[in-house]
């Protein structure tokens, strides 16, 4: 199954929880109407309380697209012109995704969190995706032994689908309450893992406002 992400920025002059509306009532079922070989769907909105990354930028990030397509793929025309459509900014990638921990509980509405991130200068495809995933392996066992309802999914980005503002090679994306870290200097780093990444300031925090999954309805 392929994977695909769109990060979103609103038009300038329109609010966020309207923005949402139009994400929730239109660009969904559109998406989900116009794309043969849809897997699934899912459309996460920037929590208010959180500034977008990038906020005096016109790539700051407002909202989160992932797109699940079978092996027929999904044209994605029609789907990046649905979003431009109602946005000032679409950037999209291709990627690979890894579950790393699938533990999430029953909360009604968890939190999401999506850190985009790039690896460091000098260094190759294939030392970021080693250390990368030693970095996951830490904090799954992190989240057993902490009993935490908790997803977290690494995407290794393997080609741009839309022109890019950003330059990154993956994104980790977390769902509901992770694990505490340990305090250290670094308590993101986990043993083992030689540094990797380079910081960046491309979080968003958010909550999902539209969701669809083809396999679950075709199960009915």
């Amino acid at each position: 199954m392929g994977k695909y992400v769109f990060v979103l920025t609103r038009p300038a002059e329109q609010e966020l929880p309207d923005f949402g509306d139009v994400l929730r009532s239109e660009s969904g079922p559109a998406i989900r109407d116009d794309a043969p070989g849809l897997a699934g769907l899912r459309i996460v909105l920037r929590e208010p309380a959180t500034a977008a990354p990038d906020a005096d930028a016109v790539d700051g990030a407002d909202a989160v697209v992932e797109l699940w397509v079978g092996p027929d793929h999904v044209p994605l025309d029609s789907t990046t012109k649905r979003l431009e459509s109602s946005t000032s900014s679409v950037q999209g990638w291709r990627v690979s995704e890894e579950v790393v921990v699938d533990a999430l509980g029953q909360d009604p509405r968890p939190v999401d969190m999506f850190a985009f991130i790039q690896r460091l200068d000098g260094t190759s495809p294939e030392f970021f995706a080693t250390n990368w995933r030693i970095h996951g392996t830490g904090a799954a066992t992190l989240a057993r032994e902490q009993s935490c309802s908790w997803r977290y999914l690494q995407n290794r980005v393997l080609e741009p689908v839309t022109p890019t503002r950003w330059v990154i090679d993956g994104y980790g994306s977390f769902r509901g309450e992770g694990p505490s870290l340990p305090e250290s200097d670094d308590p993101a780093h986990m043993p083992g893992e030689e540094p990797f990444w380079r910081v960046t300031s491309r979080l968003m925090l958010g909550r999902e406002l539209y969701a669809h999954d083809q396999t679950r309805r075709d199960a009915q």
